[in-house]
């Protein structure tokens, strides 16, 4: 029997079957429910006495969202990766931001726990970290349909900006993403263009029938900085805190921030925790395309690595520098402001 990644293809099933289970000891019974087959025949697979059959394996796979190119490819360079993507426009900005809610959901487990970290790499600001500030959420909302996504909703003339950000629904799922995103400890890499493509598209909707008052792009500017001098705040302490209730909310949850001004990727969020070791890589927001193949997750954690070695860390110590790239970055929104 051909054996990759020091498993056979049985062993790799039970092992990505038992990551999703609470008590692994309920396996047995588990399985015999999802299969159709007694105790005892399961006890034979669990053995490897007896192969898992190739549809028995497919049934397994869409229930535990197991990918069959992890389990062929995985001694091999080759990875495969999940993209549950749809075909069919979004309908809402609360469907949109539903699909990252379901992404940290997955990871719930880690959330203050100590042995679970969330490593994101990216050259634009994190979807979830824009939910603080409604009218700016509700612009990203609108950049990202525009550039990508095309939600049904920002194509309709009613939509309006000012409106759409207060909406009950989508303060709703906002505050429920961001409590947890709290409370994962998070290490991040930031590139100096993070604010470009919010700035350049602020100038370029400025005249736009999306806004009801023209001030609103002055005031999207601004809790970009707000936004900005947030994360910079977390920073500086090293501990992540509630935006609405300042410093004294620290939550004691690790916040490291470095800047990579060598930064050559897009949008890479790693999770990883004693249970559950994930890497998510976007497409567009939100379509990640995810993957959990053993190669993968070591190569993931190297490449990390390596990104730290040519990195500033601008958490704790790094005052100095950290000042300077946010002054920087201030000075850009300053400049845009100036245009409008």
């Amino acid at each position: 029997m051909q054996v990759f990644a020091g498993l056979t293809p049985n062993e790799f099933i039970i092992r990505e079957v038992k990551k999703h289970l609470n008590n692994t000891k309920e396996i047995n019974q588990i399985l015999a429910t999802h299969l159709n087959l007694s105790k005892s025949a399961i006890y034979r697979k669990l053995s490897s006495e007896v192969p898992f059959s190739f549809q028995e394996v497919i049934t397994l796979a869409k229930i535990y969202g197991i990918s069959i190119d992890n389990c062929i490819h995985g001694g091999s360079s080759c990875t495969g990766f999940q993209f549950p993507f749809s075909e069919e426009k979004k309908q809402s900005d609360v469907e949109y931001f539903s699909t990252i809610f379901w992404i940290l959901k997955v990871h719930t487990e880690a959330k203050n726990n100590p042995q679970s970290e969330i490593f994101t790499l990216t050259q634009e600001i994190m979807p979830f970290q824009y939910l603080y500030f409604p009218e700016l959420t509700s612009f990203q909302i609108l950049l990202w349909s525009k550039a990508t996504m095309r939600l049904r909703q920002t194509e309709e003339q009613s939509y309006k900006i000012e409106e759409r950000a207060h909406a009950p629904e989508m303060r709703t799922i906002a505050s429920e993403i961001l409590d947890t995103y709290l409370g994962i400890p998070s290490t991040e890499f930031m590139s100096s263009s993070i604010i470009d493509q919010n700035l350049n598209a602020i100038v370029q909707f400025a005249r736009q029938p999306y806004f009801e008052d023209k001030q609103t792009p002055l005031l999207l500017c601004e809790q970009l900085e707000q936004l900005v001098k947030y994360k910079f705040n977390m920073a500086k302490i090293g501990e992540k805190f509630d935006y609405n209730a300042g410093e004294s909310s620290r939550t004691g949850v690790p916040f490291t921030l470095y800047h990579d001004p060598l930064a050559n990727y897009g949008t890479i969020m790693y999770f990883k925790s004693n249970k559950r070791k994930t890497v998510y890589n976007s497409l567009d927001f939100p379509n990640f395309m995810s993957s959990s193949a053993e190669n993968m997750l070591k190569y993931t954690e190297n490449w990390i690595n390596n990104c730290r070695t040519h990195s500033f860390r601008i958490s704790g110590e790094g005052e100095m520098y950290r000042t300077q790239l946010l002054q920087t970055l201030l000075k850009k929104i300053e400049t845009t402001k100036k245009q409008l």
